[in-house]
């Protein structure tokens, strides 16, 4: 029993702590702290823990390693014993640190109790990572040489805290471009390192701790830069993992068009150095210092962000805004299930990693990860966003600005045209199939509110046709001709001209080939709309092989075009007029081809008239027996409107040649006697007593 009543603790009670009051003696000052002491810990245990204390309360003080405990009286506590069993509230401890020499290992107080080893090498490996995460870390030399140091302890799956620290070190570290060591062959060890790291955080550790994605992303941007870098991390699995964490609900808008960035960019086949070492002229500034130079007002406006490790809070820290912790707390109770020799001081659970970790299947919590509070989130991705440029600037193409007719943009609006600009990267021939499934997926997702700046825009209409030419498996059917049906009915004049020029056309007709029958419709109508919106300025030799097309709408689309490609006005380039010379047989031959359909040869016979205007292909329709052909239309056409066109076309032929004329009136004996008798169409009959009324004035 101790004396006051109040602070009276039971040791069989097995829950409780008492306070402690803590001075740690250093070579110039001394610290001082007051902890809570769990009944049931251990004095080795309990060094520990004064070692978290301190770390947290002064983190930027020198690393601090406990070697031994001493009371009031000068007395060293026992490192097998329990708090209970040596201290009572209120006592006065005195913390011995250990002397670092070069002769390290020989002057620790070394122990042999598992549990406390285990638990003081994480935690020295946590506070020196920290404390590099916050340093100057000075000459390019010195960090090639932390680098070293920090890679391999990226390596674990047991507490978050040391990933943070590792990777804001290494992104300190390469986001000057200074990687010239990835070529050196010195090197050669750190770098097949540093990729398989980076390589375990995106495969395993990403999809639960969105600290790591966003400092993932920045590390990975920068060394991306890198071609050596580049082909080693690029593989299959890698990408993949990409575009599953970029499906999930907590990676912001913006974190996301930048892993669309790296996919697009992994996607090629070759890489090339892109990076610009920065000379080093002076101390590296903190990232602290930096924040501070961000204009607040731009901090204000950015929606999205993106947060920074250096900017989270570490477990513990701040006790001034923790509430009290009382004797009953049971942050430091002893669980019953733990043995008494095993330390009962564990780590919050937000800073563990879940052990059965599946990158197949990812759950987040907000337990699991804690956020940053929404002034820390914003200013870090401002200073983030200040940076990020050269390389999405250098090799992954940016689209220029959205619609140009808008005035007022909304941050939101522009993040996601971001993304909409990544998922088009994506949709190439050289992209893999889960990467061309992952684009068209969310193109299809939002194509009703973006198609229309898509068709503004010259380059996105480029990348976006290319859907046409993807064969995807029948799950993603619906989506590819959800894009394709918006493209049709969004198409505009600059845009159809410029299919056109593209071989858009061409490149449609192939796609009727190999694409499902359900794409047939959608394709004919992208077809058509291209056409007509374009005016139809397409060559002859393009309309003749729809003509040719084995499916009938295109071939039937086909001749109408070109009855109206052979309009008189048009043919008034004689360029245009002489890309029909090699088909004036072969417009004879489908007017006569009954199977086709009647519509089909009349098209063909207009076709025919029109060009039997022209100075330059009337005398080649001569050359091919046109009178005999267009008579033959006339006598045997049972469409009054064929006849008619039949009778023009022969008073077209007849312009500026007598003899054509002669030719002409000579063999239409039959048509006159039906003139006498009333059984002509007037218009047919119009026509041919024009060409014998021309007859008889230049017979005069």
């Amino acid at each position: 029993m101790w004396g006051n009543s109040q602070q009276e603790q039971q040791p069989e009670g097995g829950k409780e702590c008492i306070r402690v009051f803590i001075t740690i003696k250093g070579e110039q000052e001394s610290h001082k702290l007051s902890v809570m002491a769990p009944l049931q810990l251990k004095i080795s245990m309990f060094k520990r823990m004064i070692e978290r204390e301190y770390s947290d309360l002064f983190p930027h003080e020198p690393t601090f390693i406990c070697a031994k405990l001493e009371d009031e009286f000068g007395y060293s506590l026992s490192n097998s014993s329990f708090v209970y069993e040596l201290l009572k509230p209120n006592d006065r401890l005195f913390a011995i640190p250990e002397l670092f020499t070069k002769d390290l290992i020989g002057k620790m107080h070394l122990t042999h109790d598992l549990n406390e080893l285990t638990f003081m090498q994480k935690s020295i490996t946590q506070t020196i990572v920290a404390k590099l995460a916050e340093a100057d870390l000075g000459s390019p030399q010195t960090q090639l040489e932390i680098l070293q140091l920090v890679v391999p302890v990226g390596f674990t799956l047991q507490q978050k805290a040391i990933n943070h620290n590792v990777a804001m070190t290494i992104k300190k570290i390469v986001e000057n471009e200074r990687l010239q060591f990835l070529e050196d062959q010195s090197f050669q060890l750190v770098t097949q390192l540093l990729v398989k790291l980076l390589q375990f955080w995106t495969n395993d550790l990403i999809f639960q701790d969105q600290f790591l994605l966003n400092l993932t992303v920045d590390v990975v941007e920068s060394l991306l830069k890198s071609a050596i870098f580049a082909q080693q991390f690029k593989n299959p699995q890698i990408i993949n993992s990409f575009m599953s964490v970029s499906k999930l609900e907590f990676v912001s808008a913006q974190t996301r068009s930048r892993i669309i960035k790296i996919i697009s960019y992994l996607s090629r086949t070759s890489f090339s150095n892109l990076y610009n070492p920065k000379s080093y002229e002076a101390p590296l500034e903190a990232p602290q210092s930096r924040q501070r130079r961000v204009i607040r007002n731009e901090v204000e406006e950015r929606k999205e962000y993106v947060p920074s490790m250096i900017e989270q809070k570490r477990p513990n820290s701040n006790r001034r805004e923790q509430q009290p912790r009382t004797l009953q707390s049971p942050q430091y109770a002893p669980s019953q299930s733990v043995p008494q020799n095993q330390f009962s001081y564990q780590q919050p659970q937000y800073n563990q990693y879940p052990q059965n970790n599946n990158s197949n299947q990812y759950q987040y919590t907000q337990q699991q990860n804690r956020l940053p509070s929404q002034q820390q989130y914003t200013q870090s991705q401002q200073v983030q966003a200040m940076r990020r440029d050269e390389f999405s600037q250098s090799r992954m193409s940016e689209l220029p600005p959205k619609h140009p007719t808008k005035q007022n943009y909304d941050p939101q609006s522009q993040v996601f045209d971001g993304l909409v600009q990544d998922y088009l990267n994506l949709v190439s021939m050289e992209s893999n199939e889960e990467m061309l499934q992952f684009a068209i997926q969310n193109l299809s997702d939002g194509i009703d509110t973006t198609i229309h700046q898509i068709m503004d825009n010259k380059e996105a209409f480029a990348k976006i046709v290319n859907v046409l030419e993807i064969a995807m498996s029948p799950n993603y059917f619906g989506m590819q001709m959800k894009i394709l049906e918006y493209m049709a009915k969004n198409m505009n004049e600059a845009r159809a001209k410029e299919g056109v020029k593209m071989n858009l056309v061409k490149r449609i007709m192939k796609a009727f080939t190999y694409q499902p029958k359900e794409f047939h419709n959608i394709l004919y109508d992208f077809l058509s709309a291209t056409l007509k919106l374009s005016d139809f300025t397409v060559d002859v030799a393009t309309v003749i092989s729809m003509i040719e097309s084995p499916y009938s709408r295109i071939s039937q689309l086909g001749i109408k075009i070109l009855a109206l490609m052979s309009d008189p006005s048009r043919l008034t380039n004689n360029n245009v007029a002489i890309q029909f010379e090699n088909y004036i047989k072969s417009l004879m031959e489908w007017t006569l081809d009954t199977q086709r359909g009647e519509d089909f040869s009349y098209n063909s016979l207009q076709a025919l008239a029109n060009l039997s205007l022209n100075d330059q292909l009337r005398p080649q329709i001569l050359y091919l027996k046109g009178i005999e052909f267009f008579l033959k239309v006339l006598r045997d056409a049972y469409r009054v409107d064929a006849q008619r066109v039949a009778a023009k076309a022969l008073l077209n032929l007849s312009i500026k040649s007598r003899d054509t004329k002669l030719t002409i009136v000579s063999e239409l004996e039959d048509e006159m006697k039906r003139m006498n008798r009333g059984e002509m169409d007037t218009i047919v009959q119009g026509y041919l007593q024009t060409l014998i009324a021309t007859r008889d004035r230049a017979l005069v």
